[in-house]
């Protein structure tokens, strides 16, 4: 990860079946620091579903300078699924309980 990048705590969530789940990317607006590459990868347990919404930039207007991705997903049915982040050569993997 880039020097002034932040990204979405990696620990177990706790989710409902029906909430959309955002996770989030923060990177400052610099050449060495913008990814290149973005995409998700998951176990494919079925308790995850990638959202309509998809992989997007998010708006935050106090943020100057810096730059959001926004990975969102749905929690489609009970169970336990692992997503990983892939950011440029960087993965992040989350879990998540789906009750």
């Amino acid at each position: 990860m880039a020097v002034g990048c932040k990204i979405a705590d990696q620990k177990v969530y706790s989710v409902k079946v029906g909430d959309v789940i955002e996770l989030d990317y923060t990177y400052p607006v610099v050449p060495n620091a913008m990814p290149k590459k973005v995409s998700i990868k998951q176990t494919f347990g079925g308790a995850i579903d990638l959202s309509p919404i998809g992989v997007r930039m998010v708006v935050a207007p106090r943020l100057v300078g810096a730059s959001t991705i926004g990975f969102f997903l749905d929690a489609k049915e009970t169970g336990k699924e692992t997503v990983t982040l892939v950011i440029d050569a960087n993965e992040y993997e989350y879990t998540f309980a789906v009750k």
